[in-house]
C-alpha cells in the first residue's frame, strides 16, 4: 500500500508540478488542481443532489433580470475574447497554421498573451456553471440533462488541463469557436427572457451551429493527428480534442434530431414504461446485494433475453461469453505470450500452409460475396434504410445464415495474427492490424445475436469482396512473389479498402442524416458509421505514409 501511495504521488508530482506550464501557477485557481476539483464536485452536488431536495418545497425564484444581466455579461466577454484571439492571430501576428500550430511557451509578450487568453477561456467556463444553478432556482430541472451537465463539467476541466500543458497553438482554434457560439447563444437567451417573440428561429439555428464547430474541431484535431506526423503539438491533446469533439457532436445530433426533425413521443412512453417495469422488482437492504442483482437483472434480460432465438444453438454463439473469452486469449497470445515463446526460436516456417490457407479464404470469402450478391437479387433491399425482420421468413433467414458464414470468417480472420508471431513477423503486428481484427471479431458477434440483418448487411457484402481480393494478394505474394514485387497491387488493395469504408459511412449516415426510420436501431447506425470514420482515417494515415511518403523520399 505504501508503495502504490508513493506511486501516486510521483505520477502527481510530475504530472501536475515538474510538467505543466509554470507560468500560470500563481493564477487563481490554476495553481493546485484540488480547489477546482472541489469546486467541481460542490456543482454536481448542488446541481444534483442539494439543489433539487432544498427546491422541492419552495417557489421557483424569479431571476429574469439577474440572468438578463448575466447574458448580457456573458456576451460581452465571449465577444471580447474571440475578437482579441480573431484580430491578434489573423490581423497582427497572421501566422496561425491551420494544420499545426505550436504553442509558445516562452515569456515574451506573445507568449504571456496566449497564456491568459487560456486563462481567461478557463475563468469563462467556470462562470458558465452559474447556468445549470440559474435552472435549479427556477424549478427548471428538466433542463439539467446529462449533456448539459457533462458538457459543462467537460469544458471546466479541459480548459484546465489545456491551461497547464497547452495554453494556446493548435487548440486556441477551439476558444475561437467556443466564444463565438456562446455569444450568440446567451444573446438568444437574453432575447428569449423578454418572450418567444424575439427569439423566434433562433434556436433550431443555434443548435446547427453548434453541429458545424463539432464537425470543424474533429477535423481541425483529426487531420494533424492522423496525416500530419510532423507536426510538434502534442499527439496527446489532439487526441483528446478530436475524440472530444466527435462524442459532443453524437449528443448534440441526438438532441438535434429528437428535438427538430422527430418528437419521439412514443420511443418516450414505452421507455417511461420499461423504467416501471425495471425498478418495480423487490430489492434487498444491502447496497452491494443491490448492486450485483442489478448486474443480474440485467444479464438476464439483455444480454441474454434479448439475444436472437434462432442463432443460440449455432457453434460459438450457444453462450455470450465465448467470442469475448476467445478474443481475450487471441490479444493475450499475440501482444504476450507468443513474442515471449518466438523470442528464443527460428521463425516456423509455414509456406505451404499459407498458400492453402490464403486459397481457402479467397474461395470463402468469394462463396460468401456470391451469397450476397444471389439474396440481392432474390429479395428486396433497400440501399437507403434497411428494415430489421428477426422472424423465419425466407429473405430474414437467409440474412441470418450470411451473418453467421460471416461472422465465422471474422472468427477465422484472427489466424493471421497469430501467423505473424510464429513467423516472427512481429512489426507487422500493428495498432492497426489488432484493433481492426479484434473489433471486427466482437461486433460481427453482437450483431449476429441481437441485429442479424438489415442495414448492416450491405458492410457483409463490401468486406467479402475486399477480403477476397486481399487474400488473393496474399496468396500471389507467397506462391509467385515475383508477380507482386514492386507491383501495385498493394497500393491498389489498400485504396480498395478505403474505398469500403467510404461508402460504408456513406451507408449508415445517409437515414441518421435525412431522418429515415425504417425500424432499424439508430445507436447501431452511429457505431457503424463511426467505426468507418475511424478506419477511414487509420487507413488513410497508413496509405499517406507508405505510398505518398516513400516517392518524395526517394527522389530526395
Amino acid at each position: 500500500m505504501t508503495l502504490v501511495l508513493e506511486r501516486m504521488y510521483d505520477v502527481y508530482r510530475e504530472y501536475m508540478v515538474e510538467r505543466r506550464d509554470m507560468r500560470s501557477a500563481h493564477l487563481p485557481l490554476a495553481g493546485s488542481p484540488w480547489a477546482l476539483f472541489l469546486l467541481l464536485a460542490t456543482y454536481l452536488f448542488v446541481v444534483l443532489h442539494a439543489g433539487p431536495r432544498f427546491m422541492a418545497q419552495r417557489k421557483a425564484f424569479d431571476l429574469r433580470k439577474v440572468i438578463r444581466v448575466y447574458n448580457i455579461l456573458q456576451v460581452l466577454i465571449n465577444s471580447v475574447i474571440f475578437l482579441w484571439i480573431v484580430v491578434k492571430m489573423f490581423f497582427v501576428y497572421k501566422d496561425y497554421n491551420f494544420g499545426c500550430q505550436l504553442v509558445h511557451y516562452t515569456t515574451d509578450y506573445r507568449g504571456l498573451e496566449e497564456m491568459y487568453l487560456c486563462y481567461s477561456y478557463f475563468l469563462l467556463k467556470v462562470l458558465d456553471l452559474a447556468d445549470t444553478v440559474f435552472f435549479v432556482l427556477r424549478k427548471k430541472q428538466s433542463h439539467v440533462s446529462f449533456l448539459h451537465v457533462y458538457h459543462h463539467t467537460i469544458m471546466v476541466t479541459g480548459s484546465y488541463f489545456g491551461m497547464l500543458f497547452v495554453p494556446g497553438g493548435h487548440a486556441i482554434m477551439l476558444g475561437i469557436w467556443n466564444t463565438l457560439v456562446h455569444a450568440v447563444m446567451y444573446f438568444y437567451y437574453f432575447l428569449s427572457s423578454y418572450g418567444s417573440q424575439y427569439s423566434g428561429w433562433w434556436k433550431q439555428h443555434l443548435t446547427r451551429m453548434q453541429l458545424l464547430q463539432f464537425v470543424h474541431l474533429a477535423f481541425h484535431f483529426g487531420i494533424p493527428l492522423f496525416f500530419n506526423r510532423d507536426c510538434q503539438f502534442p499527439r496527446f491533446w489532439m487526441g483528446v480534442g478530436f475524440l472530444q469533439a466527435l462524442f459532443i457532436l453524437a449528443l448534440f445530433m441526438d438532441f438535434y434530431i429528437k428535438s427538430y426533425i422527430v418528437k419521439r413521443k412514443k420511443q418516450y412512453l414505452c421507455f417511461r414504461c420499461w423504467l416501471v417495469s425495471a425498478v418495480s422488482i423487490p430489492v434487498p437492504r444491502s447496497e452491494m446485494a443491490l448492486i450485483l442483482r442489478s448486474i443480474y437483472h440485467g444479464y438476464t434480460n439483455y444480454l441474454v433475453g434479448k439475444s436472437d432465438e434462432r442463432i443460440i444453438h449455432l457453434p460459438l454463439l450457444q453462450s455470450v461469453w465465448t467470442v469475448p473469452l476467445i478474443t481475450v486469449s487471441y490479444l493475450y497470445f499475440v501482444l504476450s505470450l507468443g513474442p515471449k515463446l518466438m523470442a528464443n526460436r527460428k521463425p516456423i516456417q509455414m509456406r505451404g500452409f499459407l498458400i492453402a490457407y490464403n486459397l481457402g479464404q479467397v474461395v470463402a470469402n468469394v462463396a460468401a460475396f456470391g451469397l450476397g450478391v444471389k439474396y440481392l437479387r432474390d429479395h428486396t433491399y433497400s440501399f437507403f434504410c434497411q428494415p430489421l425482420r428477426m422472424d423465419y421468413s425466407a429473405q430474414s433467414m437467409d440474412e441470418m445464415r450470411m451473418g453467421y458464414v460471416y461472422f465465422l470468417l471474422k472468427m477465422l480472420d484472427l489466424a493471421d495474427t497469430v501467423f505473424f508471431v510464429l513467423r516472427k513477423k512481429q512489426s507487422h503486428v500493428s495498432f492497426l492490424h489488432v484493433y481492426h481484427h479484434t473489433i471486427m471479431a466482437l461486433s460481427a458477434s453482437f450483431f449476429m445475436r441481437y441485429l442479424a440483418g438489415g442495414h448492416v448487411f450491405m458492410l457483409g457484402i463490401w468486406n467479402t469482396l475486399v477480403h477476397a481480393v486481399m487474400y488473393f494478394y496474399f496468396f500471389l505474394t507467397i506462391y509467385r512473389p515475383e508477380m507482386t514485387h514492386g507491383a501495385s497491387w498493394k497500393r491498389y488493395v489498400t485504396l480498395l479498402q478505403m474505398t469500403q469504408f467510404a461508402y460504408l459511412v456513406f451507408h449508415f449516415f445517409r437515414p441518421i442524416v435525412l431522418d429515415v426510420d425504417c425500424g432499424y436501431p439508430r445507436a447501431a447506425m452511429w457505431f457503424v458509421g463511426l467505426q468507418n470514420i475511424f478506419m477511414l482515417m487509420m487507413f488513410a494515415d497508413f496509405y499517406r505514409r507508405t505510398y505518398l511518403r516513400k516517392p518524395k523520399a526517394h527522389a530526395n
